[in-house]
């Protein structure tokens, strides 16, 4: 027969009443920041084409895990400018490029769907040439730790995440990289070991992608234990609370695309 514990009402009133009066504001405003977009996880690239860490260090490539990755648009009205960063005036993220919608946290939301909007059709930026949009992929990455400095028994999985924007310039040879280890492995891009270099003929700091090498059971094992984080991380909206429109400008009402007739 199973004894129930009793507990005297004193006891109980305390841990009630204790409960009840508990504050939780510090915890629910550390919490708000964690969620927030954050420089504090971003792998900078610079023209000078090297690479920088959040601590600092540097390197001239870099061989990850590319845990997952998502499709982000960005719109900025007068153009996006990395010594002067602010809000975009219109968003989007998912994970595929041709279904992107924009948030509706969007600030400034400038179409119902991407694919109808203005500022995402070729020769829409200021120069003529590009889309007003900024088409990039945002990765989630971690870095695995040169295998000669690895010992038996040594824990992979707590390896900072780290996230990484990729340049409309680099997406083509990002998008090829997935579809080529997808082809090859017949697995996603996760399983393998990816270098990420800078273009050598490029003027900018463009992106260029290759498998290095299979991650091996145990690297695939943590990146697959990593991929529910990844995809967190990588559906938080940027910050616009800062947002007030170029010049002072009225915020436009999205443009709903005409129905087709049948």
């Amino acid at each position: 027969m199973r004894i129930m514990a009793t507990k005297s009402t004193a006891v109980t009133k305390a841990k009630s009443t204790a409960i009840a009066t508990m504050d939780y504001s510090d915890e629910v405003a550390a919490l708000a920041k964690r969620l927030q977009t954050s420089t504090a996880d971003r792998i900078r690239t610079s023209n000078a084409k090297i690479f920088e860490f959040p601590d600092k260090s540097e390197a001239e490539f870099i061989d990850c895990i590319v845990v997952d990755f998502v499709a982000f648009n960005r719109y900025y009205e007068n153009g996006y400018d990395e010594g002067n960063i602010v809000p975009p005036n219109c968003f989007a993220i998912g994970l595929e490029p041709a279904g992107l919608v924009p948030s509706d946290n969007s600030p400034d939301k400038q179409c119902a769907s991407c694919a109808g909007c203005a500022m995402n059709q070729f020769k829409s930026a200021p120069n003529g040439k590009g889309k007003a949009c900024g088409n990039t992929r945002l990765l989630a990455v971690i870095v695995p730790p040169d295998p000669d400095d690895v010992a038996v028994g040594d824990d992979l999985s707590e390896l900072p995440l780290y996230t990484i924007s990729v340049s409309p310039t680099a997406l083509t040879s990002f998008d090829s990289h997935v579809n080529k280890v997808a082809t090859h492995f017949k697995k996603p891009v996760r399983t393998v070991i990816t270098r990420i270099s800078f273009a050598q003929d490029s003027k900018y700091a463009s992106l260029r992608f290759s498998a290095v090498a299979p991650a091996g059971q145990e690297l695939e094992v943590v990146a697959q234990s990593r991929l529910e984080e990844a995809r967190k991380r990588l559906a938080v909206e940027p910050d616009v609370s800062a947002f007030s429109p170029a010049n002072d400008a009225k915020v436009k009402t999205p443009v709903k695309r005409a129905g087709v007739r049948r």
